[in-house]
């Protein structure tokens, strides 16, 4: 036991010069003040999404901020790619999850209550998936394909709907 621990102590003290120190790697802009969920887009760029909830004045309902997209592509280049498309009844977007499918299309999950809890009049479960469609770089079209208004939400709560089939 001695002898692993003496070549383990050994190949520590080897490495140790090689392993990087943290450091920060990049200082967002002003139009993202909250980072929360990333993608790696099918071109190989880093996708953030910025739903900038601490922009939120006391008591708003609206950001300060618009949520937002970031690009971070391989050659390090930052950029803000978009502003996140607002539902209707809130004037709000708040993307937090992200996922690119198949055909290059962005999924968003949409989390309408985080920032201002239920609605005025108690709304809930605002929250939608959107599916961005991209060509070129730019967002050709949109569309909500989970809302909860295409399914029964009596019964279930906001973490299972996700998982419902949408009717």
């Amino acid at each position: 036991m001695t002898r692993t621990w003496t070549w383990l102590v050994a190949l520590a003290l080897l490495l140790a010069p090689c392993l990087q120190q943290p450091r920060l790697s990049r200082t967002l802009p002003e139009s993202a003040v909250t980072p929360d969920g990333m993608a790696v887009a099918p071109d190989g760029a880093l996708v953030v999404a910025c739903p900038n909830f601490p922009s939120y004045p006391p008591g708003g309902t609206r950001p300060a901020v618009p949520a937002c997209f970031l690009r971070i592509d391989l050659h390090d280049n930052l950029n803000k790619w978009f502003d996140c498309p607002v539902l209707a009844e809130t004037g709000r977007a708040c993307p937090m999850g992200i996922a690119f499918g198949a055909r290059g299309e962005l999924y968003v999950a949409d989390n309408q209550n985080w920032p201002t809890g239920n609605g005025p009049d108690g709304e809930t479960n605002q929250g939608r998936i959107l599916r961005l469609r991209i060509e070129r770089l730019v967002v050709s079209n949109f569309d909500a394909v989970f809302a909860p208004d295409k399914v029964d939400t009596r019964h279930h709560s906001p973490a299972t709907l996700s998982v419902l089939e949408i009717r």
